[in-house]
């Protein structure tokens, strides 16, 4: 029997863990992306839910080697007044980008058993899309005939 593929289009890192997790059920997934993640990309970093942290040791890779290295839970504010205040939030860790990219794409690479192409066109140009698509692209979809939201989206904020 031939299990159809999946064409994820974006290849930051919500789309790689989609496509870590489809190639992982033994599904054949395409990555379109206008250009791959490089460990010479300009730096930054972004805070992300805390509980990103037990994804990414199972996918394989250690927190610490993507720059997770403590979990915060207080941080500065200055919503009502130019001096900022400590307050209390939800956890959060900061990540080094594009070493957590990088990363993502190594684990998926490891997937020898199954096809994974990495194309830099639209699918919908070449006819190369023949099963389902999932946009992780970070862009709203308007062309779209039915579109699932989470109901509490995973967000991360990016400092410079």
């Amino acid at each position: 029997m031939d299990v159809p593929g999946v064409t994820v289009i974006g290849a930051g890192p919500v789309g790689l863990i989609a496509a870590f997790r489809l190639a992982r059920a033994g599904r054949k997934v395409t990555i379109i992306a206008r250009r791959l993640p490089a460990a010479d990309d300009p730096p930054r970093v972004d805070a992300a839910p805390a509980a990103l942290l037990a994804l990414l040791v199972e996918l394989g890779i250690h927190p610490a080697s993507v720059g997770a290295i403590e979990v915060f839970t207080r941080r500065f504010a200055a919503w009502s007044s130019g001096v900022p205040a400590l307050i209390d939030g939800p956890a959060t860790v900061h990540l080094e980008r594009p070493a957590l990219d990088v990363a993502l794409l190594g684990a998926l690479r490891r997937f020898d058993h199954v096809a994974i192409e990495i194309r830099r066109w639209l699918p919908a140009r070449d006819g190369a899309c023949t099963g389902a698509i999932i946009d992780a692209s970070g862009r709203a979809a308007v062309t779209a005939t039915r579109r699932i939201r989470p109901d509490r989206p995973w967000a991360a904020r990016t400092f410079w």
